[in-house]
């Protein structure tokens, strides 16, 4: 993940997101990941719902440089192990 300041300087990060249904509760919270929400069930294809329990995770908190202002985030244009979803992104 690249951010880019308003001044045209520029931070890199490594960011991971932990499996979504953790495997069945048995893989571990990696990557620093919190917890967003947690549900108990999925919906499946069938439209029924799937008792395992289910994660939205946030990533590790990416401390900014204080005195510049982000003019942009350029997400990763690779990913390994799955695909990268994002919700939402947060700079205060």
């Amino acid at each position: 993940l690249t951010i880019t300041y308003t001044d045209g300087s520029k931070q890199t990060t490594k960011v991971g997101l932990s499996d979504w249904v953790r495997h069945g509760d048995n893989s571990p919270i990696m990557f620093g990941n919190l917890v967003a929400a947690k549900t108990p069930y999925l919906n499946d294809t069938s439209g029924s719902n799937r008792r395992l329990d289910t994660y939205l995770f946030t990533t590790a908190p990416i401390m900014l440089q204080p005195s510049k202002q982000v003019a942009s985030v350029t997400l990763p244009s690779d990913v390994s192990g799955g695909d990268f979803h994002v919700f939402a992104i947060a700079v205060g």
